[in-house]
Parts: structure tokens; sequence; C-alpha cells
């Protein structure tokens, strides 16, 4: 019986989130392609896809200097 609460649980945990933000979605989407934030949609996607590189090369260079290391 408990794990069967525990499979429940984790996929209310797993989905909520994604159900909360598909209702930000579609009214953060028409924001962004209106005339008048098309200019900061543009600027937002810049940062956001620099950040995300950002921090894939700050994962890979951790693990490296990881490995690196002697034990």
């Amino acid at each position: 019986m408990t794990g069967i609460i525990l499979i429940i649980v984790f996929g209310i945990g797993h989905c909520l989130p994604i159900v909360i933000c598909r209702q930000f979605h579609r009214p953060g989407e028409k924001l962004l392609e209106s005339s008048a934030w098309s200019g900061a949609g543009m600027w937002f996607r810049k940062l956001a896809g620099a950040t995300i590189m950002l921090l894939g090369l700050y994962f890979i260079a951790q693990s490296l200097f990881s490995a690196l290391q002697p034990l």
C-alpha cells in the first residue's frame, strides 16, 4: 500500500509543475508575440539561450575538473 501511495505522490509532484507551466504558456506566448513586446521577446530569447549555454559549459567543466583531480 505504501508503494502505491508513493507512486501516486510522485506522479502528482511530477505532473503538477508541468500543468501549471502549461496554463501560463499561452498568455505569455501571446504577450511575447505582440508588436509592443517583439523586441523584448527577441532579447529575452537570446539571453535565455546564452544562459543555457553558459550553464551547459559550467556543468561540462565541473565534470571534467572533478574527473581530472586525483582521488
